[in-house]
C-alpha cells in the first residue's frame, strides 16, 4: 500500500560559491557582486574584498570581515 496523494515538499536549489573562489573573481577594485548566490566558508582568502550576496554563511561573514573586506546583503 502506498501513500496515495502524499507530495513531498519541494526544495529552493540555491546556488552557491566558496569564499576561496572569490579572489579570483575580483577586480582591480575588489569589488563582486554575486545577485542571489550564497557565499559559503570553505577556502581562504587573500586580500579585503567587498561581496554583495543574497546570504552568507556565519564562517563565510567571518572570514571576509576578518580579511578587512565588507559583507553586503543583497
Amino acid at each position: 500500500m502506498g501513500k496515495y496523494g502524499f507530495h513531498r515538499p519541494t526544495t529552493k536549489k540555491i546556488d552557491a560559491i566558496n569564499v576561496s573562489e572569490l579572489d579570483s573573481m575580483a577586480g582591480e577594485d575588489g569589488r563582486i557582486d554575486l545577485g542571489k548566490m550564497k557565499v559559503l566558508g570553505g577556502g581562504r582568502l587573500t586580500r579585503s574584498l567587498s561581496v554583495s550576496a543574497a546570504s552568507f554563511s556565519a564562517v563565510a561573514r567571518e572570514k571576509i570581515e576578518e580579511a578587512g573586506g565588507e559583507v553586503v546583503v543583497s
